[in-house]
């Protein structure tokens, strides 16, 4: 967020109000419902100016770890998922499927990144010039 880009513009918000400086300049409910109006718009110009947007998958530039695949996010999603329920209600049994889960989700991140990373040295065998 940008703060200070965010701060310039609410100096602005009593000027974009037409000049109500205050609740007292207001004396009828169309004044009332122009200055909501006025204010909300302008709050949601700040917000919007000052946020950071979701990038597209196409404006995305990152670099998506290799060994990230739909088996990895499973197994990320069900020990989440596990720990939720542990914190809600905090059993024996929920503390052994989180346990469970835990164990299944690092045996799944390693078993992944192992294989990436055999496969990543089986393909600059052949051409060390990937490896640089």
């Amino acid at each position: 967020m940008d703060k200070i880009r965010a701060a310039n513009e609410a100096e602005l918000i009593p000027e974009a109000l037409g000049g109500y400086q205050s609740l007292q300049a207001i004396d009828t409910k169309d004044d009332l419902e122009i200055a909501f109006t006025t204010l909300s718009q302008r709050l949601s110009f700040i917000a919007d100016a000052s946020t950071p947007r979701k990038l597209t998958p196409e404006q995305d530039q990152r670099i998506q770890a290799s060994w990230w695949n739909g088996e990895v996010r499973e197994a990320i999603q069900e020990s989440r998922q596990a720990e939720r329920a542990y914190k809600r209600s905090p059993t024996q049994e929920t503390a052994q499927q989180l346990s469970q889960a835990l164990y299944e989700c690092t045996r799944t991140l390693r078993r992944a990144r192992n294989t990436s990373w055999q496969t990543f040295i089986r393909e600059t065998i052949d051409d060390l010039r990937k490896l640089w």
